[in-house]
């Protein structure tokens, strides 16, 4: 799958995620697995921002985790500027997480409330060797100004913040070593609307002055359309969806992802009345036991019995920048807009 005419910054091939699920104290067996990631391939290119959306549970959190190492994948392959990191040794790991970092979901969490907010943005510094203890002070006092807070912030602790601004403390240490990539797992998901729309603003001033590529994880779509190039829409750990923002959120191919942008509520009450509504059956499979075939078909509409039989890959829609895994694509009606709040 190739979107520009470029090499991509990571390509992802295959990546497959197993958890084993085990039973028992002393004595453990195996009693069965889940599937977090099954074949996903995507590729994410220098200065862009890729969304990626789905429903909870969907294995988007571990795909951002595993393009790091943060987790090692089953099988499949992650490739950074063309170097393959399952290969690569702790210490050059290390090296490269120079490059490739991460904002956690939860600011709160993500900090240690025991050390100040001076002493949490100067620890990657240290770690990596990029300052001197003179200099480390004034480099932690430019990160603060760069993501919207004050020097005298320094020196207090997390607990002392609001989520918006405990948030703004995890993208300046993140930005403390000066990365290429930055995975934002939900950045915004427990924020409110308005201090939420302050965070992707200030992601897409870091992204426009220091050229930074990002992975954007998140459910919320307005907040994806926003920010992102592209979007990429999982279910069931795997990629149905890939395609521009703008054209997959105006014209979805995929019933998923219909059915994804049907319920996002739109405050113009013409619009609500007048649009179309996608309604799935049934709860979202175990992904201890998907369905065979096609992971979507116990809830699609349009789900015909050979649905059962063929996995569909991705396959690229002709005239489009566009890619869907669907063998029933000509029967989804493309036609109908679904519009989004922005």
């Amino acid at each position: 799958m190739t979107a520009l005419s470029h090499d991509p910054l990571i390509k992802i091939r295959d990546l497959t995620k197993v958890f084993p699920i085990r039973r028992g104290v002393l004595f453990t067996t195996t009693v069965g697995s889940v599937r977090a990631l099954d074949g996903v391939d995507l590729e994410i290119y220098s200065g862009e921002t890729l969304g990626l959306v789905g429903e909870s549970g969907c294995g988007k959190s571990t795909c951002g985790r595993v393009i790091l190492q943060l987790q090692k994948q089953t099988s499949g392959s992650v490739t950074y500027r063309g170097i393959e990191l399952i290969q690569q040794s702790r210490s050059q790991l290390r090296q490269l997480r120079r490059e490739l970092q991460i904002i956690f979901q939860d600011p709160y969490a993500s900090l240690n409330p025991r050390m100040t907010v001076g002493q949490i943005i100067s620890e990657p510094l240290t770690t990596h060797g990029l300052a001197t203890r003179w200099d480390k002070r004034q480099k932690v006092t430019t990160l603060l100004e760069r993501v919207g807070l004050l020097p005298r912030h320094a020196d207090r602790y997390p607990h002392e913040f609001s989520g918006g601004q405990r948030q703004r403390i995890g993208i300046a240490r993140a930005l403390a070593v000066q990365p290429k990539f930055l995975v934002c797992d939900e950045p915004i998901s427990a924020l409110d609307v308005s201090i939420a729309a302050q965070i992707i603003n200030l992601l897409r001033e870091l992204q426009r002055d220091l050229g930074l590529t990002y992975l954007f994880i998140a459910h919320d779509l307005a907040a994806v359309r926003q920010l992102s190039t592209r979007i990429a829409v999982m279910y069931l750990g795997r990629v149905v969806e890939v395609g521009l923002a703008d054209e997959v959120c105006s014209r979805p191919r995929h019933p998923y992802t219909r059915a994804l942008l049907a319920a996002v509520l739109d405050l113009d009450p013409t619009v609500a009345r007048t649009k179309k509504h996608v309604l799935l059956q049934g709860d979202v499979p175990s992904p201890m036991n998907p369905p065979s075939g096609c992971s979507f078909r116990t809830r699609c509409p349009w789900a015909v019995a050979s649905c059962a039989i063929t996995r569909p890959k991705l396959q690229h829609i002709p005239n489009e920048n566009r890619w869907v895994a669907c063998d029933r694509i000509d029967a989804v009606d493309p036609s109908s807009e679904s519009r989004l709040l922005m």
